[in-house]
């Protein structure tokens, strides 16, 4: 994981940090780059990046947050999709675990935090944690979905390697 444009000019206004992952799909190989929502990792692993780093938050239950970042590599941490809908909402359209799936599986997140509110108030039982499989098992068969995204992928890249000065043949 790296944290997103840091030491650049624009890094101030960047309010997120980034995780580039390789995927394959379809014999292509992607680089994904994905926001972070939160990282659970090792004590020490996060650096702060300001010396007033915790900043108290007023929710439902006592919560800090840090402005960190720092390298995390394979077995260092994990990485969290933080997501919420309103009660209401989710009585109507429910949750769309298939796009939740396919962005925790394209940014290699392990764990979604789901916080369920009702006018802003999340309650004593209104978050809920997922690990990947069970949001996939929520997701159902996201195979058709996936072969349509490579056949789409491949045709582009055959286009833009078809091009005047297009892409190079990969090897």
């Amino acid at each position: 994981m790296t944290s997103a444009l840091e030491g650049s000019p624009v890094a101030e206004e960047v309010s997120c940090y980034h995780a580039v992952n390789e995927v394959r799909l379809g014999g292509i190989v992607l680089l994904v780059r994905a926001e972070i929502d939160a990282c659970m990792c090792a004590p020490g692993t996060l650096r702060p990046s300001h010396s007033d780093a915790w900043i108290p938050q007023k929710f439902s239950d006592p919560l800090d947050l840090c402005r960190a970042g720092a390298f995390v590599g394979p077995g260092q941490g994990s990485m969290i999709e933080l997501k919420t809908k309103g009660a209401r909402g989710m009585r109507a359209r429910g949750v769309d675990w298939k796009a939740f799936y396919l962005q925790m599986l394209f940014s290699g997140t392990d764990q979604l935090i789901l916080g369920v509110h009702s006018d802003g108030d999340f309650g004593r039982d209104g978050v809920w944690p997922y690990s990947l499989d069970q949001v996939a098992q929520q997701a159902g068969d996201t195979g058709a979905d996936l072969g349509r995204l490579a056949g789409l992928l491949s045709r582009i890249l055959a286009a833009a390697r078809g091009m005047p000065g297009g892409a190079a043949q990969a090897s």
